[in-house]
């Protein structure tokens, strides 16, 4: 608990600069030479607007409220932190107000020095060199929280609200069962295989007695989609070779890269601009002509649009 300070006294706010009756400053717990009004520096609005502004630096309540304790000199406990939020999310879960109109600060003070101090006779939580945790521990948290929480998201956008992990973990682990030598896909397709995964979860289901349902519907919705996927024509989905792979892979690239046709007929595409016959006709020809003493002058020298060139002659 922090010590009792005397009434009617004043101090000054090393925050705005003015100062204030003596109440209008949280209490420190312990005296030292830099505050020998026995508080926190700042009064209790400058605490708050610290917070706000850390807040708005690193958008997370509880790295703000680290930086904040760092700046007043008073441990961050993550235990008294956890409980001052829960708290917040009450009053706010009652109230509908936001973060910006709620004293934050003041409820972590409480939970840690105040009437509802969390501090036992064995704990020394003095100043910040008390503190339980490192800054980086708190953003890794967080970040970790962060990901875990996006990743659940986009299961939950994938396979709709489940029980729990284990089942979305049956699912990814059919999906990618069934989807595993499928090339490119088209969102229909996808959407088969995911209905599919979906169906067989609920067989599962209620195989196990937890679910109510009819076994027989739901085995026949799934004959049904493996028909569509025609993956009850068994003999058609062996493991493929490795040389089957390759031809899939080399007839995709060319699908993406190069015109298929043209390894149909090598030659359809072959000088489809008449540059090559150009350069054979007006430059090839009159040099071998010239050099090699050849005659070759059966051209017509004015019929240029056969090369297609542009006005240019380019």
């Amino acid at each position: 608990m922090a010590n009792k300070i005397t009434l009617g006294k004043t101090a000054m706010c090393i925050g705005c600069r003015r100062d204030y009756p003596i109440e209008k400053f949280f209490p420190k717990i312990v005296e030292d030479e830099f505050t020998p009004d026995n508080v926190i520096p700042y009064c209790r609005d400058c605490c708050e607007e610290i917070l706000r502004k850390n807040m708005k630096r690193v958008n997370s309540l509880e790295s703000a409220m680290w930086l904040t304790c760092a700046k007043l000199d008073i441990p961050f406990i993550k235990k008294v932190f956890e409980s001052a939020e829960s708290q917040k999310n009450r009053f706010q879960e009652r109230t509908g107000k936001k973060d910006e109109e709620y004293n934050i600060f003041k409820y972590y003070y409480e939970h840690l020095w105040g009437n509802v101090s969390m501090m036992k006779s064995t704990d020394q939580w003095y100043d910040f060199s008390n503190t339980d945790s490192a800054l980086g521990e708190v953003e890794t948290l967080k970040k970790s929280e962060e990901a875990l929480n996006k990743e659940i998201e986009k299961l939950e956008i994938d396979w709709g609200v489940q029980e729990d992990i284990e089942d979305y973990k049956f699912l990814v682990y059919n999906f990618d069962k069934y989807t595993k030598d499928v090339g490119e896909m088209t969102p229909q397709q996808e959407d088969l295989y995911r209905d599919l995964c979906l169906a067989r979860l609920e067989k599962r289901k209620i195989e196990e007695k937890k679910l109510d349902g009819d076994l027989t519907k739901v085995q026949n919705r799934i004959l049904n989609l493996m028909h569509k996927l025609n993956l009850d024509v068994f003999e058609d989905n062996q493991p493929k070779t490795l040389s089957d792979k390759m031809i899939f892979s080399k007839i995709a690239m060319i699908e993406e890269h190069e015109p298929a046709d043209f390894y149909k007929d090598t030659d359809r595409w072959r000088d489809t601009t008449h540059r090559r016959k150009y350069y054979k006709d007006n430059v090839l020809r009159p040099t071998l002509n010239t050099l090699a003493n050849m005659r070759d002058f059966n051209i017509d020298i004015e019929d240029v649009k056969k090369y297609m060139l542009d006005k240019d002659g380019n």
